[in-house]
Parts: structure tokens; C-alpha cells; sequence
């Protein structure tokens, strides 16, 4: 039973279906898909609290993200710009590293280094090397790790 206090909400379909997809989709943040699933449990009735209960979360927290989603609709569950310095390198200079890295080569040379690439990108060589570091750890995590070879030392062939 609902609490008769609580403003319901109401979800037109294709609000529903955008918060459902949230939900199921794995590549969702964790904090979205929970704030979708607190306001998809609030929609279908239920207090702060019954709704708190289900996702194990405080009824706080409910409470803010069910008046934030009244107001600002599906905008506001994104979430606001985090307090801080703003990204010195943007997308597009990060696109642009990791696109240039493998398909091009500098003029003269076999590989790219990280200063060359530095320069023409406009960002500094430790911003290189960090979007090479992300974009390895991120292609390891892509591979089936079974397929790497293991070394001598570690194979029990007897």
C-alpha cells in the first residue's frame, strides 16, 4: 500500500520503456540503472521506504532521485557535472590517439612515439600515454584471456 502523501508518478510509455532498457542493459552505469529502477518501483506505487527496501537502498535516497525525476523528467537521473577541473583532453583528442595510433604511421618512422603523437594531437606526451594505457587495458579486458599463450615456466606438459 502506498503512502497517501507521496505525489505519484506518472510514466507515459515511452518513458517506461527507456527506463526499462536502462535497467536491463548491461552497459548502463550501476548508478543509473539503479535510480531507473527506484523510479520504475515508485511508479508502480509504494512508499520511500517499500520502494528503499527492494534495492537496499536508503529511503533518502529514493525520496531525492523520485523529486528529481518529477522535475527534470529522464534528464535528471544522468546525473549533474561533477565538482572539480574539467577534462584537459576531450573526446575527440582521445578518438583521435587511439584512431591515428594503429592506422597511421608518422612520416619517416615505423611507430609512433608519444611526444610525435603528442604534438600533432595538441596534448601533452603523459596524456598519450595515458589514453595508450586505458585503450591496452581496455582491449585486454576485451580478449578471452585463455587465448593468450602461457609462458615455459608456468606449462605443465609431462
Amino acid at each position: 500500500m502506498g503512502d497517501s502523501r507521496l505525489k505519484p508518478l506518472v510514466l507515459p510509455e515511452d518513458e517506461r520503456r527507456t527506463l526499462g532498457n536502462w535497467v536491463r542493459r548491461r552497459s548502463t552505469a550501476l548508478g543509473l540503472a539503479l535510480r531507473a529502477r527506484i523510479v520504475l518501483a515508485g511508479a508502480d506505487g509504494g512508499s520511500n521506504t517499500a520502494v528503499a527496501a527492494r534495492p537496499g537502498v536508503h529511503f533518502k535516497t529514493v525520496s531525492r532521485w523520485r523529486a528529481r525525476f518529477r522535475r527534470d523528467r529522464l534528464g535528471g537521473l544522468t546525473g549533474d557535472p561533477r565538482p572539480g577541473v574539467p577534462r584537459a583532453i576531450t573526446g575527440a583528442q582521445v578518438e583521435e590517439v587511439v584512431v591515428r595510433t594503429p592506422e597511421e604511421v608518422p612520416g619517416g618512422g615505423t611507430h609512433w612515439s608519444g611526444r610525435e603523437l603528442a604534438r600533432r594531437a595538441g596534448i601533452s606526451p603523459a596524456g598519450v600515454h595515458r589514453i595508450w594505457r586505458s585503450a591496452r587495458a581496455a582491449a585486454l579486458a576485451d580478449r578471452d584471456l585463455q587465448d593468450f599463450p602461457r609462458p615455459a615456466a608456468h606449462r605443465q606438459d609431462r
